[in-house]
């Protein structure tokens, strides 16, 4: 999801009111991107089944990056973590702990959890009901990870993302990904 949110920040940014087509056999990749569908069509890339999705870039200014400043959507969102991360962080020095939590869905519209294991932020999105429009959820998401590395200071390959829905049967235990890296913190 970081690489195609990450896509559709450089395509608001740098390529505005333009159209684009975007091909995956994934659905949910394509609104990671947080750009507007405007059509889907059917068809396969080679012998994959795939979805290509008509994109219109909105005309609006670019979005924030690690270190700037965030955008107005997720002012709030940023100003929480903030304060969150002022308050926890002296007494994360004082009793010499790397990991702990800095946002718990506190607020309705940014339902995350975001956890801190020494220079890395683990992100966890709560799955949003059948109700929220995909695309502005996308939109939302993308807003709030850039409003992550902004205010913690992270690069995005220090911000790891997965998204929390209700898994039945056999899907729960499915692997997401296998890196091969250990991470070492210190908790009291």
């Amino acid at each position: 999801f970081s690489l195609h949110s990450e896509f559709g920040r450089a395509l608001r940014a740098h390529c505005p009111d333009w159209r684009v087509a975007v091909i995956t056999p994934r659905r949910d990749l394509a609104t990671a991107i947080g750009v507007p569908i405007d059509s889907e069509h059917e068809l396969f890339n080679g012998a994959i089944e795939s979805i290509a999705f008509r994109m219109r870039v909105p005309a609006r200014a670019g979005e924030s990056e690690a270190g700037a400043s965030v955008e107005e959507p997720a002012q709030e969102f940023a100003n929480r973590l903030r304060k969150n991360l002022r308050t926890l962080a002296k007494w994360a020095r004082k009793e010499e702990i790397e990991c702990y939590r800095v946002y718990d869905a506190d607020l309705p519209d940014y339902s995350f959890a975001v956890d801190l294991y020494g220079q890395h932020a683990h992100v966890q999105e709560y799955a949003p009901p059948k109700t929220v429009d995909p695309t502005r959820a996308a939109a939302r998401r993308a807003d709030a990870l850039a409003a992550i590395r902004a205010v913690l200071e992270l690069p995005p390959e220090r911000v790891h993302f997965k998204m929390r829905e209700r898994q039945r049967g056999a899907a729960q235990y499915e692997r997401n990904a296998q890196t091969g890296r250990r991470l070492k913190v210190h908790e009291s």
